[in-house]
């Protein structure tokens, strides 16, 4: 059915799953009490699901085996293509720009006592002199309840419509540019998101 509000052919789940989305994301003062008393803000998301995570990814239920095995096979074959030095560096850099961080052995047995859902570490080449291997996630790793990609809330796909992309271009009163360099991984997440999207990375790689 033609949604006569907004013009289009959106059902009404994906209104409500817009609406979600929209109310998911949040303006707060930096972290950094420095940066905060400067004024400056950060964008924080809390990725809402279509399932309820305390059930859908209970402690019973855990994935964390699965991706442990993940990270064993992947140090095996970056060895073996020589790429390990290069991998863990890229991983290094990310936790001294905020990225990422290791959790201490307490806060790994709290989020595993609870509900929490580990993604899968890997890396892609990329053609680039500055950054040739780039370390990524897998949010669509296999658990028994589902990956968090399947039971995250889509919302409307807006980026495949050219026309409606280029007539808010014009005829909306304002234009926002940004910096791809600097929008770059500038997200924050919320707790209950970054449960759902922990790492298994050993700090010693030879240590397992």
């Amino acid at each position: 059915p033609t949604c006569l509000n907004k013009n289009s052919t959106l059902s009404l789940e994906k209104l409500r799953e817009n609406d979600l989305l929209k109310n998911s994301i949040e303006i707060l003062p930096h972290p950094d009490p420095l940066l905060s008393k400067d004024g400056k803000k950060i964008i924080q998301v809390e990725y809402p699901l279509k399932c309820n995570p305390t059930s859908t990814y209970r402690a019973e239920l855990s994935n964390y085996e699965a991706a442990r095995k993940s990270s064993v096979s992947l140090k095996n074959r970056l060895k073996m293509k020589g790429l390990l030095d290069q991998f863990t560096s890229e991983v290094d850099k990310s936790i001294q720009l905020g990225h990422l961080r290791f959790l201490s052995n307490e806060e790994k047995e709290e989020i595993l006592q609870g509900f929490h859902c580990f993604i899968f570490i890997n890396y892609v080449m990329k053609n680039s002199a500055s950054t040739p291997l780039r370390v990524i996630s897998n949010s669509s790793a296999p658990h028994k309840s589902g990956s968090i990609n399947a039971n995250t809330v889509p919302g409307e796909t807006v980026l495949t419509n050219l026309y409606n992309i280029c007539m808010n271009f014009f005829l909306k009163p304002y234009v926002v540019l940004y910096d791809l360099l600097k929008c770059y991984r500038s997200i924050y997440t919320g707790p209950t998101t970054n449960i759902q999207e922990c790492y298994f990375f050993n700090k010693s790689w030879h240590s397992y």
